[in-house]
Order: structure tokens, then C-alpha cells, then sequence
């Protein structure tokens, strides 16, 4: 019986000497019989001729479209450039007639047309372009266009840049112009690209620093409420009004109730929680379970998916990962424990029931946070919230309006969690075995009730957890790299290399907490936008309370260097505030330096007071 999927020999001859073969095509073939073609690829070799014939005609075409170019540059600079601006308008460039000619040959689709235009920009327009139109010229791609402003560095001067009305239909031009450090603003109105579904989520992912697209603002608006103000332990309980500078404390303080309070929740809980088992010795959650109350309630919760506990790609120390099996193991098992006991009432209710009762309360605690393999610490932000609510002070009558007062702590922090090998008691303390070492962080947020059920007895009545994805380590390895570099050549470092700063050396306050004062990248994205040298920024940010004021003061700060508040800095007793007020007088009124110091002197930093003084 035939089988018609079975070529016929006569098929696979044809098919043999009909095809080149491929050891003669690489130099030689040893088989005197050879049944395939030996005959040298002629495709191959057209291609390569075709290529440096092309290459040169080229360059001819770039030397011919640069003279060109270079007529119409020197003939009408007045007309395209102002140099006052900076803009240079070479908007539906086929329309002048001194290009009428080689209109047909002005495609900013081809690198040779992009190349001969950076070149004649370079050469002939002095001082370099900051504001480029480009709109109406039949443009479908940045690709060609980009490279040649890198390459001509034309890129670094640029500030604006318009494409409107052209044919760009790919977001990449976002990550084209990711070279493009000090573009603020950017037009591509009626591109189709703008009809892009992620069309300013790219932009906003490749150029952070871009403050305008479309005429639109990609910044969000200053904040009109004050920044949070925080506790601190290391302030006197009074709210101090600074007189010199007009400024009143950002800081609140406890009282000594507060104090005691936080002190049982670190004392009473999380030591007991980090310690390290050791024989006759209670550790864990085993050593907390008489501090919470026979009637009380755990809810544990998770903001997404990503913020249970996975296996991390790194470790502490920077190196890759190399978790044995058994490790990933018990860290799946803990993340789907996590994601199955999650009660987060406003995106789903995992698990529909809470812990009820000491118990439960524990053997939950032990499930989803503190499982007996796993080292657990915790980072706790400087500033935890405590109220009180015993209704003291409600009236000249009340003593005590409540049967059981209760007291509520918010915590806000890292939690990390590290896998407990055989023999980890010994190289807990080890630094150098710490660097690599596997470990899990992530945010939390937790609210703890505590009620004196008996006389100077408190219990923890209520226990809520949150976590969240770990916010620190982003974008901070540049930063790293910078302080060791600085501490290496100092010769001596700064921080001695134990195992909490190995593991907590990516764990900032910023990012456990909204702090304008000590966020350096928050810094570095203002002083950016407004122009305004950083450390003038985080020296503000100590002494404003929000961001309207801060951007009221920046405004008038704009592009004055930073020598000019050194030099200010010489007149008003090394004052850094007093420096910058010093300027922001010059840079508004024009006055000079001597002038302003008198003023500074008659009115402080009341600016609402100088501004009279000035009469404006």
C-alpha cells in the first residue's frame, strides 16, 4: 500500500542538487561526492556589495544635505532661533524655500537626514538649543532623531521639546529620551501614540524627572495639608515656639504613661519575639502568651499578594541567591500560609474568622509570623503613635469614665525573617556568615490594644497586623556604593559592621514612614523641579510644614548656585536659614547683600514682616 507522506526518491534528489551546500559555502567540502550544489551564495555577496555601496552614497548624501542644510542655517538664524529663549522652531521644515530643492530628501525617519541636522544645530546655533519644535514634520519614530542629538550633545542642553502633530506611534520614545537628564517638558499632541492605553505610566517609568507632557502637569499638586507631625522621645514635653526663627516644634512628645506603655510593648513583646531559644528559657510566642488576655483577638491582613513573604533574589549582603530546596520550601509553605489566613476586608476576605482567645491568638501569631524555623526582627520607626482613653479630664467631676481604660499603640516598621539552619544560635552574631545569609522584609503596620485588666497589670486585648511590600532598598545601590567609597577613603568606617547594620543597612525611615526631612530622593526630585540645589532643600524641609509653603519659598530660589549661599552664609554668622532668606531678598527684591542683612536683622525670618518692611 503507498504512503503519501513518504517522499519519492526522485523528490529528494531534486531537492539535494538544487541546494547549496552549506560545508562549501563555510571553505571547502571532503565528499568528492557530494550530492549538493557547490556553488557559492551570490545572495551573500550582493548584500555585502550592496551595503558599502550604500555606505558610501551615504556619506556623499550627508555631505550634500549638510551644505544644503548649512545655507539655510546661516541665511535664517534670526528667523528659526532666538537665542533669549533658547528655542529653535524648525517646525514642517519642507515649507521654507530655501529648501524647496532637497524637500523631498528632509526625512527625519533616516539617520543620514538626522545626522547632517544635529551637525549643522552643533556648528552654527550658539548658545546650544533648551527648547526644540519639531511639530508637523512627518516624523513616525524618535529612534534615528535621538542618537543624533546624543551623539551631537545637544541632548544634555535641551529642556523642552516639541513633536506635535506628527506620526509617532510607538511608546518607546519614552525610553529613548531616558538620556535626555534635563528635559522637563515634552509635546506630542495629535500623535497616535497618545491614544496608548500605558501612554503616560511609560513616561512616568523612564523619565521621573519629566514635569510636563502635553501641556499637562506629570507632577502631583503641592500638598495643601501639613506634613504629619511625629513623636520623639528626645524632646521635653513642651511644644517649643523657636523665637529666633518663627518656627514652631514638628515634633510631639510622650508623657510618662506614654513612655511606660512603650515600654511594655518592647520589653513584654517584640524581645521576647526576636530572642534566640537557648535551654530553660522561654522564646517566641511561647513567652508572650501571658501578656495577651484570656478574651483577646488577632487579625492579620495583607495589602496585596506580593506583600506576603516570597524568597528573596538576593541576600543581605548583595549576592545572589542560593536557597536549598528546603529552604524555598518552608518559605512557600509560610507564604501560603500568610495568603490563606489574609482578612483584608476591603479587597477579600481570605479567611472570614479572627483569632478569638489566648489560644488561638498564639497559635495564630505562631502560623502566619513567628514560626518556630525562622529568626524573626523587627524595625521600629522612632515616632510610634500611643493614645490613651481613660475620658480623664472630661469635666471637673470625672475621675475615671471608663470600667477598663484602654490604650492604643500604632507601630509602624520591617519586619524581617531569616531561616533558622542547624547551628544558627552560633553564627547569628557573625557578621561576615550574616552578609549571606537569606532574608525576607517587609513593611508593617500594627495596632496593639492594651487594657489594666488588674491593678499595674496591662494585657493586650486587641492585635492587628498589616504588611506591606518592603519599600526600602530601591534605587538606593548607587547611594551605597557611595558610602562605602567615602568610608574606604576615609580609612576609617563610620559604622561598625554588625549584624543589624548588615541587615538593616537598606531599611530607612522614609520608607516606613511620609518624613519630607530625611527622604534624600524626595529631596533630589524637588530640588530637580524647582531648580534649587539640595542640600537648600533638605535644610528647608527642617523648617517648613508642608509642601505649599516649601514650593512658595523654592519659587524664589530658582537657579541661584549654591556658592552664592556660601557666600551669603560669610555675612550672616554662618547661619545656613539666615543665608537662604539672605538670598531669597536679592533674588525678589534685587537688593544688595548689606541691604538685606540690615533688614534681616530689623525683622528676623518673619517674611511676612520683611515683605512690609520692603513695602511690596
Amino acid at each position: 500500500m503507498p504512503r503519501p507522506y513518504k517522499k519519492s526518491k526522485s523528490d529528494v534528489g531534486t531537492a539535494k542538487y538544487s541546494t547549496p551546500c552549506k560545508f562549501f559555502l563555510r571553505g571547502s567540502c571532503s565528499n568528492q561526492r557530494c550530492p549538493y550544489l557547490h556553488v557559492r551564495n551570490q545572495t551573500v555577496i550582493r548584500s555585502v556589495r550592496h551595503k558599502e555601496v550604500a555606505a558610501q552614497q551615504g556619506n556623499g548624501t550627508v555631505k550634500v544635505m549638510s551644505t544644503m542644510l548649512k545655507l539655510f542655517f546661516e541665511k535664517q538664524t534670526q528667523l528659526i532661533y532666538n537665542a533669549e529663549t533658547g528655542m529653535l522652531n524648525l517646525s514642517q521644515l519642507t515649507s521654507f524655500d530655501d529648501l524647496s530643492t532637497v524637500a523631498s530628501s528632509i526625512n527625519f525617519n533616516t539617520r543620514t537626514f538626522c545626522v547632517a541636522l544635529c551637525t549643522c544645530i552643533r556648528e552654527l546655533v550658539s548658545p546650544p538649543p533648551t527648547i526644540m519644535q519639531l511639530d508637523r514634520n512627518d516624523v513616525k519614530g524618535f529612534h534615528n532623531l535621538g542618537k543624533a542629538l546624543e551623539e551631537a550633545g545637544l541632548h544634555a542642553s535641551l529642556r523642552a521639546l516639541s513633536l506635535a502633530h506628527n506620526k509617532i506611534t510607538s511608546t518607546d520614545i519614552a525610553q529613548e529620551l531616558r538620556h535626555f537628564a534635563n528635559l522637563t517638558e515634552l509635546n506630542l499632541v495629535g500623535n497616535p501614540v497618545t491614544e496608548s492605553t500605558d501612554y503616560k505610566l511609560k513616561f512616568k517609568k523612564h523619565l521621573p524627572w519629566l514635569q510636563g507632557l502635553d501641556g499637562a502637569s506629570m507632577a502631583a499638586p503641592p500638598l495643601e495639608l501639613p506634613w504629619p507631625r511625629f513623636f520623639d522621645p528626645k524632646h521635653a514635653p513642651i511644644d517649643v515656639m523657636n523665637a529666633d526663627h518663627g518656627f514652631s516644634s514638628s515634633v510631639r512628645v510622650y508623657d510618662s504613661g506614654q513612655k511606660a506603655l512603650l515600654n511594655f510593648i518592647q520589653s513584654a513583646v517584640l524581645n521576647p519575639l526576636e530572642m534566640e531559644p537557648a535551654p530553660g528559657l522561654l522564646t517566641g510566642v511561647d513567652a508572650v502568651s501571658d501578656v495577651y488576655a484570656l478574651n483577646a483577638t488577632f487579625t492579620f491582613s495583607l495589602v496585596s499578594n506580593e506583600a506576603a513573604v516570597s524568597t528573596p533574589s538576593r541576600t543581605v549582603g548583595g549576592g545572589a541567591s542560593t536557597a536549598q530546596r528546603d529552604v524555598v520550601r518552608e518559605i512557600v509553605g509560610f507564604r501560603m500560609r500568610q495568603t490563606e489566613s489574609n482578612h483584608n476586608v476591603l479587597l477579600g476576605l481570605k479567611s472570614t474568622t479572627v483569632a478569638i482567645g489566648r489560644t488561638s491568638v498564639c497559635a495564630k501569631l505562631e502560623h502566619v509570623l513567628y514560626p518556630k524555623n525562622f529568626v524573626v526582627g523587627h524595625y521600629i520607626h522612632d515616632s510610634p503613635d500611643v493614645a490613651v482613653l481613660d475620658n480623664k479630664g472630661f469635666g471637673p467631676s470625672a475621675v475615671v469614665g471608663m470600667k477598663q481604660p484602654l490604650s492604643v499603640i500604632t507601630l509602624h516598621g520591617v519586619m524581617l525573617w531569616r531561616y533558622r539552619t542547624a547551628g544558627s544560635g552560633a553564627d547569628v552574631q557573625h557578621s561576615t556568615l550574616v552578609r549571606d545569609a537569606i532574608v525576607i522584609k517587609r513593611n508593617f503596620s500594627r495596632v496593639i490594644t492594651v487594657s489594666s485588666t488588674d491593678p499595674g497589670r496591662w494585657h493586650i486585648v486587641n492585635d492587628m497586623v498589616t504588611l506591606y511590600p518592603f519599600r526600602g532598598g530601591s534605587g538606593d545601590e548607587d547611594e551605597l556604593e557611595a558610602s562605602n567609597a567615602a568610608s574606604s577613603g576615609a580609612g576609617v568606617s563610620t559604622a561598625p559592621s554588625t549584624p543589624e547594620n548588615i541587615l538593616f543597612r537598606d531599611v530607612h525611615p522614609y520608607d516606613v514612614l511620609f518624613s519630607p526631612a530625611t527622604d534624600p530622593k524626595r529631596t533630589a526630585r524637588i530640588a530637580r523641579r524647582y531648580r534649587v540645589p539640595a542640600p537648600i532643600v533638605a535644610i528647608l524641609c527642617s523648617f517648613v510644614h508642608s509642601d505649599r509653603e516649601l514650593g512658595v519659598i523654592l519659587m524664589d530660589l530658582t537657579d541661584i548656585p549654591l556658592e552664592v549661599y556660601e557666600q551669603c552664609a560669610t555675612v550672616v554668622e554662618m547661619d545656613p536659614l539666615a543665608s537662604i532668606f539672605l538670598c531669597r531678598i536679592g533674588n525678589r527684591f534685587s537688593m544688595e547683600p548689606a541691604e538685606g542683612v540690615a533688614l534681616l536683622r530689623r525683622c528676623g525670618l518673619d517674611w511676612s514682616a520683611i515683605v512690609q518692611a520692603i513695602g511690596r
